[in-house]
């Protein structure tokens, strides 16, 4: 599945920040960009799109709506957000970005962006892991532990739950099995 049509000007020279913070607009998880393009990507692994700023709850602020401004404002650029969640979070970010499209009628910003789940994420890096394998990638020895984190993040709470469990019954049961001849420290 295709998040977004990427062409040469999207991927030339980019330059990429990570926690890059901007005053007044707030902290991009990383944010992208060349003399054509903007990307914007923010990971919601556990939070909606707003949050409380500062220690007062009434500051209540609209984290998509001020990087929307901000950005819109630099003129000759095309801007991309892509929002990256967990896939059980999908149709909750969705239904939060069509109350912010009602709120704000004037504006139709909300529409690019994109929403991306967890899942996707892990079949993209599953699927090119020989790539990463390959090259001179500065991340390369620690392939299998980033797939293995989206692919957990991918699960839903249940999901992991479970195998969490599963993990925990046959790790004790090893150990029960290296122990057999210490019944005190028997676990099943």
């Amino acid at each position: 599945e295709k998040v977004i049509e990427w062409d040469d000007a999207v991927l030339h020279g980019l330059e990429i920040k990570a926690e890059y913070v901007i005053k007044g607009v707030g902290r991009l998880d990383l944010y992208a960009y060349n003399a054509s393009v903007n990307i914007i990507i923010e990971n919601k692994v556990d939070s909606g799109i707003n949050y409380i700023k500062g220690k007062n709850a009434e500051e209540k602020a609209d984290q998509l709506k001020r990087y929307h401004e901000y950005f819109e404002k630099m003129q000759g650029r095309r801007n991309i957000y892509i929002l990256i969640c967990p896939n059980e979070n999908i149709s909750y970010l969705k239904a939060e970005i069509k109350n912010l499209e009602k709120k704000d009628e004037t504006e139709e910003s909300y529409k690019s962006y994109k929403i991306v789940g967890y899942k996707l994420v892990y079949d993209f890096f599953n699927k090119k892991k020989s790539l990463y394998e390959a090259a001179d990638f500065e991340y390369a020895t620690y392939i299998d532990d980033i797939i293995e984190i989206f692919r957990r993040l991918s699960l839903s709470r249940q999901q992991m739950c479970e195998e969490n469990l599963l993990n925990n019954i046959e790790k004790a049961k090893t150990k029960n099995r290296q122990n057999k001849d210490k019944p005190y420290e028997k676990l099943f």
